[in-house]
């Protein structure tokens, strides 16, 4: 036994059960992701903030941008087994962790489906841009960003914190039909 697992065996601590570590694996990919997009943001001048009509910096590589953020968004909200489809479940879950209202969550969903449907075309081959397709790839970049500190606080300031994935899956569930958690 090293000095390490001499200490931690004289304290208290509880080594994490295997669902713990999944939660704080999906929490380690997510941060890689958008670290990765954050990337793509420094390439800007960047003075906007996170409200929705803060200003939105042309992205260098749009492309980039949008496949990090969904993949954020991914590894955060995609479930264990793939019964529920993907971009329903994720448009669904960020909107019930963002939004107030029922209506917010609702029109939240809508506007996040239509930015990860851009990620399907790029992805599927097509080379046709929309208008303000930048903007959309900014702004869902903020969503992404968004989601990521909510789960992250979530995670560290509640008392008792989750201590499995099936925990917080089930508060943002509760969350998608209106309940407080």
């Amino acid at each position: 036994m090293n000095r390490i697992q001499k200490t931690l065996s004289s304290t208290d601590y509880k080594y994490p059960t295997d669902r713990q570590r999944d939660l704080d694996r999906r929490l380690a990919h997510a941060t890689l992701m958008w670290t990765n997009a954050s990337f793509q943001m420094q390439n800007w001048d960047w003075e906007g903030g996170f409200e929705e009509n803060d200003l939105l910096p042309v992205p260098v590589d749009p492309d980039s941008l949008i496949l990090y953020s969904t993949i954020v968004l991914e590894t955060l909200f995609s479930a264990d087994s793939n019964k529920q489809e993907v971009t329903m479940r994720i448009t669904d879950l960020t909107a019930a962790l963002l939004a107030k209202s029922g209506n917010d969550r609702y029109e939240l969903s809508k506007k996040i489906r239509r930015a990860y449907g851009l990620r399907s075309d790029f992805v599927h081959g097509s080379v046709d841009r929309p208008t303000a397709y930048s903007e959309k790839a900014a702004w869902l970049y903020k969503i992404a960003t968004l989601a990521l500190w909510e789960i992250v606080r979530l995670r560290t300031d509640l008392h008792p914190p989750f201590l499995e994935w099936k925990d917080f899956e089930n508060y943002v569930e509760r969350r998608k039909f209106g309940a407080n958690g």
